[in-house]
């Protein structure tokens, strides 16, 4: 089985979606930057029938650490990308095709995937200075 790729491009209020599909389509949906947001997440993916993704988010700011921890613990894979590594993927891959940022980032991690050691993925840690740490 395939693993299926999450982008999300986060903010205080909101973060964008994208589900990379196989066929090479993106399927973008907008959730709240809450509970219910995140609830709403799982069930659009079940809809989708996607039992399983590989969550990517760009390591920016405070605003994605509920969503990864939600994933992570909803059995998900999650990783958190250094952003310039995103960008520099747009820049060398996408500069001609315009995608949301969600779709930039669930792409460049897709393609990256296997080269994913220089970033860091999400797990559990025993407290806030081990988060913070496995960021850097």
């Amino acid at each position: 089985m395939t693993q299926t790729v999450l982008g999300i491009d986060i903010s205080k209020k909101t973060f964008h979606g994208a589900l990379m599909l196989e066929n090479g389509k993106t399927k973008p949906k907008v959730f709240s930057n809450d509970d219910k947001g995140f609830d709403q997440l799982l069930t659009w993916l079940e809809r989708h029938q996607v039992p399983l993704v590989h969550a990517c988010m760009e390591a920016t700011s405070i605003y994605g650490k509920a969503l990864a921890e939600f994933l992570y613990e909803a059995g998900h894979i999650v990783s958190i990308v250094n952003p310039v590594r995103i960008k520099g993927f747009a820049k060398g891959e996408l500069l001609r095709v315009p995608k949301p940022g969600s779709a930039k980032i669930g792409l460049s991690c897709g393609i990256l995937h296997l080269h994913i050691k220089g970033d860091r993925q999400f797990g559990h840690q025993t407290n806030e200075s081990d988060r913070v740490a496995q960021l850097r």
